[in-house]
């Protein structure tokens, strides 16, 4: 049975319930209000969404719009013991209203507190107010029908777990000012392939996209120093991972069983690797650590079976637990090593159980501009890393051009020996691929 549409001005707070018929509260599955609500107001509007208190109710209002709304303090409780406050999104506001398919919020608010939208497992439509600044701890939290959203450019903090288990999300562009995102906040978005993240972002928490499992490539914003511990763990379809220049350290599980992960690049300024790192990334078969490395914890490439090249750069061998790689890796896996290290490695704990060992002249320096391009070469190639979409050229040292195109965010080249000549739009790049 189709239910009924209703246009409702509340002029005075706390009268909403005055001003639709009580034969036709629980008929309504569409609703516009406008005008200023508190929270009487919202407990009614709680109860037509098919909730009271965390109890169902007989409601079935699946289409909420309240753009044209003010929030206002008063009324009394709306969920247990929360009262509305001015402006605010508040806790719980519409948890656990399973009948909701669409909200439009306030134009006018600026915070969505914790468990707004919690369990609201029919949401598939959201709009945020531009005036948005805070989505806050488990905000939109097991939303499993919400496919899409459009954060505002006012964001500047999305919470703990705001976007856990939003399983149909299939991808985020996080406004650039935006400055933290919490730990889970988008944990197990199974459907999430795309994520774009501003260099304004200067905190991601751990396990940020744990289990995010449709993810293929992501490139981390230059405003970070920390990789968290398991923020990519479980992500089993991710191919492609570009590290910050900036980035010291890399926290443990971090790439835990990312097993389609092909190769890494570990920059120059990353003093450590944590434990499990990069544990179970199976089809891994590459992988550079920059000159600065200085320890690299237990498990870290352990039962990373498809590696057959390990480029280290630290002129100093760096300190490795026992157990950091399988066995099979280091018979199966050549070792290559700065120009001059040959004997250093040879005699260095775990490092000497490498069968192959190989110097070679590349410092593993990445060339960024400064505009965040980011260029490397490497052993049979280089990466090419740009923060928006740019124009480039590469030829090689006798004038031939062997790639001219598009870069959307990075590519990898399969190139001969030699030295390039790489333009990033305005930027010249001079880089030796060995």
């Amino acid at each position: 049975m189709q239910g009924k549409t209703a246009t409702v001005n509340v002029a005075t707070a706390g009268t909403l319930s005055s001003l639709i018929p009580s034969e036709d509260k629980y008929l309504i599955d569409t609703l516009t209000v406008t005008g200023y609500l508190n929270g009487t107001d919202i407990k009614f509007i709680r109860d037509m969404g098919g909730n009271v208190d965390g109890y169902p109710s007989a409601g079935i209002l699946k289409v909420l719009n309240m753009t044209g709304a003010d929030i206002v303090a008063g009324g009394s409780p709306y969920y247990t013991s929360y009262s509305t406050a001015k402006d605010a999104i508040g806790y719980y506001f519409f948890a656990y209203c399973d009948k909701l398919k669409s909200i439009a919020f306030p134009d006018k608010a600026t915070v969505i507190y914790s468990y707004a939208c919690y369990g609201c497992s029919l949401l598939a439509s959201l709009t945020l107010p531009t005036s948005l600044t805070t989505i806050g701890s488990y905000g939109l939290y097991g939303c499993t029908a919400l496919k899409s959203i459009t954060l505002p450019d006012a964001l500047v903090n999305i919470g703990e777990r705001a976007f856990e288990s939003c399983g149909a999300l299939t991808s985020v562009v996080i406004p650039s000012n935006v400055t933290n995102i919490g730990a889970f906040a988008f944990k197990s978005c199974s459907s999430l392939g795309t994520v774009t993240i501003p260099d304004n972002v200067t905190n991601i928490g751990m396990a940020a996209f744990q289990l995010c499992t449709a993810l293929v490539s992501i490139k981390l914003p230059a405003g970070i120093t920390t990789l968290s511990d398991g923020m990519f763990w479980g992500c089993l379809a991710l191919k492609s991972v570009t590290l910050p220049d900036g980035l010291t350290s890399i926290g443990g599980t971090a790439f835990y069983n990312c097993s389609w992960l092909t190769s890494i690049v570990i920059p120059n300024s990353v003093t450590s690797i944590g434990a499990s790192a990069f544990e179970n990334c199976s089809k891994m078969t590459s992988a550079t650590i920059g000159k600065s490395v200085a320890n690299i914890g237990s498990k870290a490439f352990y039962n990373c079976t498809g590696l057959k090249e390990f480029h280290s750069y630290p002129m100093t061998p760096p300190s490795v637990a026992t157990d950091a790689f399988t066995n099979s890796t280091f018979t199966d896996c050549k070792l290559y090593v700065p120009t001059g290290t040959y004997a250093a490695y040879r005699a260095a704990s775990v490092w000497v159980n490498f069968a192959d060992v190989v110097e070679e002249s590349g410092t593993g320096i990445s060339q960024t501009g400064k505009d965040g391009i980011s260029v490397l070469g490497y052993e049979g190639g280089m990466s090419i890393d740009v923060p928006r979409p740019s124009m480039v050229a590469v030829c090689n040292s006798e004038g031939q051009t062997v790639y001219n195109g598009v870069v959307e965010m990075s590519t990898q080249l399969v190139l001969k020996k030699g030295v390039y000549m790489v333009a990033v739009g305005k930027a010249v790049f001079k880089v030796l691929v060995y």
